[in-house]
């Protein structure tokens, strides 16, 4: 829970949404889906959680109609010239924020 915390915020930011923290109520529905959605075929997992994004299952923020009629397209993405460099620079940010926590802990032998 706390790495899906850590995504909502950086989200949140870079989505100018003044609201960086999850609710409980959506904490319990993320819960859920982590301990429900568990298909061995990564599609399968894929889709369900792509379904439960659409119906607004976790109440990010509120859909228009438009909204609800989207379809995930996955080579979408791709055609984004700056996704390559935001993609590397994600890893690693989350690799550092992972690094510390584990520093934090004190497991610097599993770094």
């Amino acid at each position: 829970m706390e790495a899906a915390r850590a995504l909502y915020q950086i989200l949140c930011v870079a989505g100018e949404n003044p609201e960086t923290e999850l609710s409980p109520r959506q904490e319990l529905f993320l819960s859920k889906s982590f301990q429900e959605i568990q298909d061995e075929d990564c599609n399968a997992r894929n889709e369900t959680w792509l379904q439960r994004i659409q119906m607004n299952y976790f109440e990010f923020a509120e859909l228009t109609e438009l909204d609800q009629c989207l379809e995930y397209q996955p080579g979408l993405i791709m055609a984004d010239a700056d996704y390559p460099a935001l993609f590397y620079q994600g890893i690693e940010e989350h690799y550092a924020w992972v690094k510390s926590q584990l520093e934090t802990a004190g497991l610097e032998d599993v770094i």
